[in-house]
């Protein structure tokens, strides 16, 4: 249950958010500086997925200060403990996650990848929603 939970999240599937959108935008901004062109211009290919995924690895490693890591946490069980109240279908596999987070230290682990990169795929669903709509007026 924990590995489809984790595939969907990363999948942009569960609405969970706890990056801001600052946070989510400093791997882009990191391959735009080192590509010297704007991100959406870049060719997609193999080598630049991988680029992104190491950018977003190293990204979180870096925001993950002792007390970022801390409030990561508390957000991960306040959601956990609302979901659980609301009977959302993810809540186990979430509360199951919380145990994963011990320690004042961040170590990377797939939740928080996936959940920082499900949020990144959520944001381009709403910017391109936003988009959409705007061309139709």
């Amino acid at each position: 249950m924990v590995e489809v939970f984790e595939d969907n999240l990363g999948q942009g599937d569960v609405d969970l958010s706890l990056f801001s959108e600052e946070e989510l935008m400093l791997p882009f901004q990191r391959i735009q500086a080192e590509f010297g062109e704007p991100f959406t211009q870049a060719q997609p290919s193999d080598e630049m997925r991988e680029r992104i995924f190491d950018a977003i690895r190293q990204v979180i490693t870096e925001i993950m200060t002792p007390e970022r890591y801390r409030r990561f946490r508390d957000d991960v069980e306040i959601t956990a403990k609302n979901w659980f109240c609301t009977r959302q279908k993810w809540a186990a596999a979430l509360r199951f996650e919380l145990g994963d987070l011990d320690g004042n230290q961040y170590e990377e682990n797939k939740f928080v990848l996936a959940a920082f990169i499900g949020q990144i795929y959520r944001l381009g669903r709403e910017h391109k929603t936003v988009a959409k709509s705007k061309k139709r007026r």
